[in-house]
């Protein structure tokens, strides 16, 4: 018998299994946050099949699973991530689920203006939008610069964002013996080619 708890948290993915006309695949394309969060939160594969009542067996569900994750991970990868956000911790929490919104990021000249470095030099040198300005801000509080990312092995979005807040980590680890800390350009190297 499927868990009630379980069942009315996929209440929105079993309502399009049943009543969108949309295939299987679809439905968990469209709902792959909440299935994330569900599995992340302890759920089973096997409880989530039983309480939606979908036509897979468990091995093709885990499959169809990875795939649409895959898919997800890389639309948010191509999209500006927050700073210093987990990928993944902007799943709905599962109690308050409302499917994502798009959102229009809009920078005016004007906060370009509180960069040390041009708004254009940090696009160029990290590959990353305009979007991303308060990353770069920390980043020149941090003491980075456009040039500290030249001939990095991957721009990879999420590559670049994990040297600012990787670097920022660092300088604020207070458990580490100053010392013991690497500078600046060690720390680089480790992303160079």
């Amino acid at each position: 018998m499927p868990n009630t708890e379980l069942v009315k948290l996929l209440n929105p993915f079993i309502s399009d299994l049943n009543n969108s006309g949309l295939s299987n695949l679809s439905c968990m394309k469209r709902h792959i946050a909440l299935l994330l969060s569900l599995r992340n939160t302890g759920y089973k594969v096997q409880q989530i099949i039983d309480a939606s009542e979908i036509s897979y067996s468990k091995a093709v569900f885990c499959s169809k699973l990875n795939q649409c994750k895959k898919a997800y991970i890389s639309k948010l990868e191509s999209e500006t991530i927050a700073v210093k956000e987990p990928l993944l911790k902007s799943l709905s929490p599962i109690s308050s689920y409302n499917p994502p919104q798009a959102v229009d990021i809009t920078v005016s000249d004007n906060a370009s203006t509180a960069l040390i470095h041009s708004l254009d030099e940090w696009i160029a040198a990290t590959r990353l939008g305009k979007g991303n300005i308060d990353l770069f801000q920390q980043g020149e509080k941090d003491g980075l610069t456009p040039s500290d990312f030249n001939d990095l092995a991957s721009y990879n979005s999420l590559t670049v964002i994990n040297i600012f807040s990787g670097w920022e980590d660092i300088l604020e680890d207070t458990i580490i013996d100053e010392s013991k800390k690497p500078t600046k350009e060690q720390y680089l190297s480790t992303y160079k080619r």
